[in-house]
């Protein structure tokens, strides 16, 4: 069996520097803001079941403290491989939760972007596959 997880924090501060009214002094005031922003984790999982097929499991999970709504977004993905002789089957299953979009919020100094894109439904595949020599 093997595992393997990988996680990536994105994170930054907001700062206003301005004027006091009458004072010629300038200062630095942080804005109260979460630090923890965006996050992205991927984890797999493979094993080998008696009779030499090999499951293989990913999950991606994204979330954004930008989006309104629903911050976390999931994609579950599993796959069944056997092999005999020359020929390998695959059965393969993406997108398990169905999730329909994927919805990305940004923002920086001076502009706000939000992207909606649309996810290809759940989908099961079998792929056959020879090998020649």
């Amino acid at each position: 069996a093997r595992c393997e997880a990988e996680v990536g924090v994105h994170s930054y501060a907001v700062a206003v520097v301005g004027q006091h009214l009458g004072l010629n002094e300038q200062r630095t005031v942080v804005i109260g803001v979460s630090w923890l922003r965006t996050v992205t984790n991927k984890a797999s999982l493979d094993f080998t079941i008696p009779g030499g097929v090999t499951l293989t499991t990913s999950l991606y999970h994204y979330y954004n403290n930008f989006n309104d709504g629903d911050k976390s977004f999931l994609l579950l993905n599993t796959e069944a491989k056997y092999t005999i002789k020359r020929f390998s089957f695959m059965l393969s299953c993406d997108n398990l939760l169905n999730r329909k979009s994927y919805i990305y919020s940004n923002l920086s100094a001076l502009t706000e972007s939000k992207a909606i894109y649309n996810i290809r439904a759940r989908s099961v595949l079998l792929k056959i596959r020879c090998r020649i020599f």
